[in-house]
């Protein structure tokens, strides 16, 4: 009774797995062929639509304006907990002061 309890439960996942990787295929199949034989006479940005490919690119301007916008933080704030255990032999929990710190 258990056995055929724990393979039909087995049959029943193998066939929903089966399942959704056939729907899952057939919902995102995407069947993107690129003829690599005219590679070397088309540019790149004809590969991607809607781009272009510019060859000297300027980064100067975009470092400049990202330079002043990272910041550091740092806070520091007391942290209550309430643990049962602790409280049952010590009494009351220590409020223990904690740092968090970041930047972006």
């Amino acid at each position: 009774m258990k056995v055929k309890s724990i393979l039909s439960t087995v049959l029943i996942a193998v066939i929903v797995g089966f399942l959704s990787v056939l729907i899952y295929h057939n919902l995102y199949n995407t069947n993107q062929n690129v003829d690599s034989t005219n590679l070397n006479t088309i540019g790149v940005g004809q590969l991607v639509k809607n781009t272009t490919v510019q060859e000297n690119v300027d980064f100067t301007f975009a470092a400049e304006k990202a330079v002043h916008a990272v910041v550091h933080i740092k806070t520091t704030f007391v942290n209550e907990q309430d643990i049962p255990l602790y409280q049952f032999f010590y009494g009351q929990s220590p409020a223990m002061p904690s740092v968090g710190s970041g930047s972006g």
